[in-house]
Order: structure tokens, then sequence, then C-alpha cells
């Protein structure tokens, strides 16, 4: 039934992609067409992606396309995107005896870069700053971009094929230090000497946009009377690596920017996944006895996770867990919109997870009014059963005002069972799950955000010494004001001491006697400036 639905939902994008071989090497990738179609070719993951708001799943063949680890036919997910829930306010009319009335009503809306019950989705890759509809006259420019395509300057290996790299350093706010997209013209080193903001072995990056209502389920007048587009431009950034470490994890990056006149209510961003644990010879049958539960032992990593039951056909295929989290979420500021100039403070508590939700497929929802109540619910499901599932992790509400950017990143890992065998999904035997996940979130958190918060702050007069330090430290910064806080932090983002930072006029002195061995985050937050240091301890 699940094939039978995606062939018929998903006909229509697949024959505008225009035929190509997906290569699994790092030659330069050719564009499938408009609607772009590649295989990355970096990680122990390995997949597909679009540049329409479609990940994982092979919309050419109709399959599921996510596989762990790489070159075997052990699937995990089938496909991916992700819901935008708002309220907004719209025209409206009613019939006050023969007279049309004219009123405005806020109205629950909720689009879908993938709907897992068709493989439909209502974006289209480009920028609204081109148009509000599909531009088809250059299919080179909105493609899916790969680094592993790029010279270190940034221009693609053959020139035939593409523009330069996207994104690119500007070293003037933290919204800007992973990288902020760069129109074709302006794409070289000249422009920005830093050069194109490239972070891991292999990132992948597309831009795509809502506003083009003929790819909406329900057709361009039933979604135009319903409010959308919200237009929303989305820019998606994939990161994966090829090292021991971080090989069974990426992690998608996600900026959304609201490009319209109205200020969006009560926003909900969902991440979807249509889970599929099966060997490829057993796909539909093995699909259907998966789990997936929220890790309530440890809440704050924000996780949820999946395995399978090995009685459909998976028993000696080597099937181990999924592990999915959401890592990064929006800070709110004033008048609850996101403040990204607080992103990276350690000081302010992002929104994180409000909402975890597992379904069967005869549960799918199709209506706005139902999605909004279900990705805003605040609660957290375990698990419900076997079957053929589907999961989505919610962060919000926040407000957008126009012009507004929200923020967010998932990190996906793979781990075998700890107790060797078959997975049996206990605590005991997700713990290699559990240690990549907060390695992962460590690494991301601790050393690209940690490095794009230090780039930020004037670090010529904040050192720490000793370091490494055992017992006490001494750190060379003359705060602003006499009293400062100083606030320490352990590599998966916990606070573990806040006090008082009173300095002499030359130093300000720390007793770490409490720290066990390990690298920390020292923070000092006075009444101008949040600045930070690792510090390593050894006892």
């Amino acid at each position: 039934m699940k094939q039978l639905i995606l062939i018929i939902g998903i006909y229509f994008i697949s024959t505008m992609i225009c035929s190509g071989d997906l290569k699994d090497d790092k030659i330069q990738r050719v564009s499938t067409g408009v609607f772009d179609l590649q295989k990355n070719t970096v990680s122990n993951f390995e997949f597909l992606v679009t540049n329409y708001g479609i990940n994982f799943l092979n919309v050419s063949s109709h399959a599921g396309g996510g596989y762990w680890p790489r070159g075997s036919d052990n699937q995990y997910l089938y496909g991916s995107g992700v819901w935008f829930g708002a309220m907004k306010w719209i025209d409206a009319d009613s019939l006050n005896g023969h007279d049309t009335v004219k009123y405005k009503k806020l109205r629950k809306l909720v689009e879908v870069s993938y709907n897992p019950n068709s493989g439909i989705s209502w974006m289209v890759p480009g920028r609204i700053s081109d148009m509000d509809l599909i531009d088809e006259s250059d299919i080179k420019k909105y493609r899916t971009y790969f680094s592993t395509d790029m010279k270190e300057s940034g221009e693609p290996h053959n020139s035939a094929d593409g523009q330069n790299w996207p994104l690119w350093k500007s070293g003037t706010s933290n919204i800007d230090k992973l990288g902020f997209y760069v129109d074709v013209e302006n794409r070289n080193k000249t422009t920005f000497p830093q050069g194109p903001a490239i972070y891991s072995d292999e990132d992948i990056f597309c831009t795509y946009k809502d506003t083009d209502l003929k790819f909406y389920e329900g057709g361009v007048a039933f979604r135009k009377k319903q409010g959308y587009p919200l237009r929303l431009q989305y820019e998606q950034t994939i990161y994966s690596w090829a090292d021991e470490d971080k090989k069974d994890m990426i992690i998608m990056y996600y900026k959304i920017i609201n490009t319209s006149k109205d200020t969006l209510q009560q926003c909900w961003f969902a991440p979807v996944f249509d889970v599929d644990l099966a060997s490829f010879s057993n796909l539909i049958e093995g699909a259907s006895n998966d789990h997936v539960s929220y890790y309530q032992e440890e809440p704050y990593l924000n996780m949820a996770y999946a395995w399978t039951n090995t009685d459909k056909g998976e028993a000696g295929k080597g099937f181990g867990y999924l592990g999915i989290t959401m890592i990064l979420s929006p800070v709110i500021g004033e008048k609850g919109r996101p403040d990204n100039s607080k992103l990276f403070d350690k000081n302010y508590i992002p929104i994180g997870l409000r909402t975890f939700k597992n379904w069967n497929i005869m549960d799918d929802l199709q209506e706005d009014v139902a999605r909004y109540a279900f990705i805003s619910l605040n609660e957290y499901d375990g698990d419900n059963g076997p079957g053929d599932k589907r999961m989505m992790m919610s962060s919000g509400p926040f407000e957008m005002y126009p012009g507004d950017t929200a923020i967010f990143a998932v990190q996906i890992n793979f781990a075998l069972p700890a107790k060797g065998g078959e997975v049996d999904g206990t605590e005991d035997d997700m713990v290699g799950l559990v240690r990549k996940v907060k390695s992962g979130k460590d690494y991301f958190i601790n050393h690209m955000l940690t490095d794009i918060l230090e780039g930020n702050n004037n670090q010529s007069d904040f050192e720490i010494y000793p370091n490494p330090a055992s017992d006490m430290i001494y750190l060379s910064y003359q705060p602003t004001s006499f009293y400062s806080l100083i606030k320490i932090y352990d590599m998966l983002g916990n606070e573990v001491f806040s006090g008082n930072a009173i300095s002499n006029g030359k130093y300000i002195q720390q007793n770490i006697d409490f720290l066990q061995t390990g690298t920390y985050i020292i923070c000092i937050i006075d009444d101008k400036n949040v600045i930070s240091k690792k510090l390593n301890v050894i006892k």
C-alpha cells in the first residue's frame, strides 16, 4: 500500500526530474534538473537529498533512500522533511442577510516539505527574492550544492556544471557565522575574503521556498483562500564527516526567513521522519515492526530513538539504533521573537524540544487544524508498540515578524547494540547510541558554535592560567563593571557553576577544585560583554 500511494503521489514531481546517474564517488555531480536529486559521498550514513525539502526519499524510483552503514541493504529512513505551523490573520467573508461582510480571522496553517502519506513536498527550489513561482531558466543556480564538488576557493571543479559555493563567511554577526547565502555574482574571495563557509568533510546546501501554490496539495484556489503561502524562505545545510568519531552522524541546520509583510503568530518548527528499518529485500513487511520512543532517561538530550524487531527478516543483518536529536532551537527575546544575537550565548536558554509524537501509517494527518494541534501538543510519546512508524519532533511557540529568521539544528546518529547481537530496545543496549549523541552534540555546540562565539569577542585581554589546571585558575580580564558573573559549562552545555566574579583590577581568581577531569567552557558576563574560553582540567 505504501509503495502504491507513493507512486501515485510523487509521479508528477518525479517526471520533472531529468534522467541522470546518482554518482557514488567524489566526481563533480551533474544536476538532474530543476528538481535536483543527489546522493551524498561522505559519512557512513548513505542518503539522498533534494533541493525542495524532501530528504532521504528516492523520488525517482519511489523508494526509501537512507541506509546505514554505507553500502549495506539496511534501510533506516524512508523519507523526511519539515512541517512549519503558524497562525495568520487572513481575509474572510460571511453573509449577513443579503449582504457579504468582510472581516479578518486568525487561521492555523501548516505547510509541509514532506507529506509522509503521499511523498509530496509543497516547496520548490529557489529564492523568493527572484520570483514567487519556480524559476526554470537556470537549472544549476538552485541545485543541491556539495562542498566536495568545490575547490578551496569555492569554485566548482567543473565550472560548466554550476556556480560557486553559495554560503560565505561575513564576520559581521553571530547569525552569519555559519555562513550566509550570497547571490551568484558575489560568490568570490574578492567580495568575501574570509572565504566560503564550509565546516565538515561534506557540506550539502540547498535553498527552497513556499510561494508556488501549484505544488500544494489541494490546488491553487483552495490553498490561496486558506491563507497560503506563509512566504517563508528555507535554507538547509547538512554537515557530514568521514572520521571514525563522527562518520555515523549528520547534522541538519535550518534557517527559516519570514519574507512576508505578516506577523506569523505561535509558530512551530517540526521535522517529520518516515522511519522504516528494514532490509532492502523485504522493505514492505520489514517496515511494519518498528519501534519509536522519546528518550525519557535524559530529557535534556531532546532525543528520540528507533529500533526494529527482528521477526521480519532483520535478524542477522546487523541492525542497530537510530537517534534523532534537536540540538539547536531559537532563544526567545522581546515579543516572543527569535533573538539570534543570543543564539550562541550560554546565558540564555533556547526553546528546545516541546513535542514528540510517533504514529502508525494509518493515522497520518491531512488537515491543517489537526496538524497544527498535533505539533503544538507539548507532550512526549514513549514506545507504543511496533508498526509502520512515522515520528515528529517540534519546537515552539515563537513569533515571526516580517524579516525575522529562526534557526534550528537536528542531529541524526546511528549505533550498533551495546550488548551485541540483536537490538532489544533496552537502556543498557543503547549506551553506544547515547554516547555518540552526546559526543556529536558536544562537537557542534562546543566546537563549531563555541569557535563562532569566541570569534566575535576580543580575546586579547582574556587569558586563563594555568591551563590545564587542577584547583585554582586566574583570568586576566578587567570587567567593565566591578561585579560580573562567571559561569562554567561542561562539554554537553550543562551549567556546572555560576557565581560572582570579582576582579582586583588585574585578574579574576576562581576555585575549580570541584571540577572533574575534562574540558569546560569558562564564560564571563558583565554589563557589556559575554566572552568565553576553553579550560582543560586535570586531576
